[in-house]
């Protein structure tokens, strides 16, 4: 009787089945073809993009980026730093999105708990939205070259970002922070970004001071304290937040 019972339900949903497999290809197939056009098309853009930009390394492996606009540069720029540490990269996202207890565990809750209280990413995209043309092609540029090195990179594996989104970058760093916190409420960008100029230039003499300590550094080192530290064989500690271990 049992038996009897299933075979009627199975052939009674037969003509669902049938009818459903038969809408699929119909009702699927303008929306894959369009998310295929649409990646094929930001592709394009990042190649294009990358074709203005030039990434070369001195003897110490600093990065100096050359582009045709200021745009080419942050791409440039995002590129080349996730070329030496993109968990670093990374974990900094996570932390500043409120989101660092998906990779890193439970133990990280109450931190997100405090960065939900200050950060709120619908209000971080609205922000993006209503920003002038000039700094949305900034702001893009600074999450093509994220996306366009997690491209080429198949091998690397996010561990919870696979796409980075030119409002998501929640105010990465001090100098970001004073640029933008002033633009958006005074609509006056002037001398705030030649502070985050300064402060950028001012945080890139760590890299020369590592270099000065050990001439054939790698990325991991993290400050010229450090380099210092290995240079006599002392032991150093890392901070896992903005080590990224």
């Amino acid at each position: 009787m049992l038996i009897t019972q299933d075979l009627v339900r199975l052939v009674a949903s037969l003509p669902f089945c049938v009818a459903l497999l038969s809408c699929t290809p119909e009702t699927t197939q303008p929306i894959v073809e369009a998310e295929q056009s649409a990646h094929s098309a930001e592709l394009a853009s990042w190649q294009a993009r990358a074709a203005n930009v030039t990434i070369k390394r001195d003897t110490w492996g600093i990065p100096h980026i050359y582009g045709k606009t200021d745009a080419d540069t942050v791409f440039g720029t995002l590129y080349a730093q996730a070329e030496d540490d993109f968990n670093r990269i990374e974990v900094n996202y996570l932390n500043a999105m409120g989101r660092l207890a998906e990779a890193e565990g439970a133990g990280e809750l109450y931190r997100d708990l405090r960065m939900k209280l200050f950060i709120d990413p619908a209000d971080m995209q609205a922000k993006y939205e209503q920003s002038p043309a000039w700094l949305k092609e900034l702001m893009n540029a600074f999450a093509d070259g994220l996306n366009y090195y997690l491209y080429t990179h198949p091998e690397v594996t996010p561990r919870v970002i696979t796409r980075f989104e030119p409002y998501s970058g929640k105010l990465l760093g001090i100098g970001i922070l004073l640029g933008f916190t002033h633009l958006w409420w005074t609509g006056a960008p002037q001398w705030t970004l030649y502070m985050m100029l300064i402060l950028a230039n001012v945080s890139q003499l760590d890299r020369f001071g590592i270099a000065f300590f050990l001439p054939r550094w790698t990325p991991d080192t993290p400050s010229t304290y450090h380099a210092w530290r290995i240079k006599k064989g002392l032991p150093i500690k890392k901070h896992k937040l903005f080590h990224g271990e």
